[in-house]
């Protein structure tokens, strides 16, 4: 899926209104590679975080439809009003996404996995307000081989929330994940537990679509 994607170095990139295919974004600075993403479409994309602190920053009112937001400490910070479909957070080392104070009720999560590094790690933080709707996600530590402590934190509800409709807590199997691999083994309980999508077929929960010829995250 990524095999041709056009290698875009971030030093420093804002913009509102892009529509973004299939490109490969790798950051070079210490605090973000991407900043003030407005009314914006990314399709296909890897963001490469690196052991950089965040994703995507004040991202809002976007649409993330089949990218893989790889590694960092935070994968999107300061969400609002967005939907995620069918992407596929890896090794985020704090949270996987931040959503901002009190617009996050209008938000969508479906059909995602998200995989932080550790299992005391986070796959949403919210800061004030509701998750908005979320079906059919995939929440669990790939690389700690464990379930999530806490998969969705709330700075002001305690406990936390509850989890979204539809989701599972378990190993959605990638392939080889080591090595930048993230096509699902035949029996990944991820390729069919997605929701169903606008053509009736059965939805696949991350990145990769089933039946597709697997690809590999560009590693550094």
């Amino acid at each position: 899926m990524f095999g041709t994607s056009i290698r875009v170095v971030v030093v420093d990139l804002l913009g509102k209104g892009n529509s973004v295919l299939d490109c490969y974004f790798e950051d070079t600075i210490d605090v973000m590679i991407m900043s003030d993403f407005r009314s914006s479409y990314f399709v296909g994309c890897i963001i490469n975080l690196g052991t950089k602190a965040n994703g995507f920053a004040l991202l809002d009112d976007c649409y993330l439809d089949s990218c893989l937001i790889y590694e960092g400490e935070i994968g999107i910070n300061q969400m609002a009003n967005s939907s995620l479909i069918n992407n596929t957070f890896f090794n985020q080392t704090v949270k996987c996404v931040s959503l901002v104070n009190a617009v996050q009720a209008t938000s969508v999560f479906i059909n995602n996995i998200f995989s932080p590094a550790e299992s005391a790690d986070v796959a949403i933080y919210l800061q004030v307000g509701s998750l908005g709707s979320g079906f059919n996600n995939i929440m669990y530590s790939v690389t700690a081989g464990a379930v999530l402590t806490n998969p969705i934190s709330h700075s002001q509800i305690s406990p936390n929330p509850p989890l979204p409709v539809g989701t599972l807590e378990v190993d959605p199997l990638f392939v080889n994940p080591g090595d930048g691999d993230f096509g699902l083994q035949v029996n990944s309980p991820a390729r069919t537990a997605g929701i169903t999508d606008i053509f009736g077929g059965s939805s696949t929960i991350g990145v990769y679509q089933f039946p597709q010829t697997r690809g590999r995250a560009i590693r550094r």
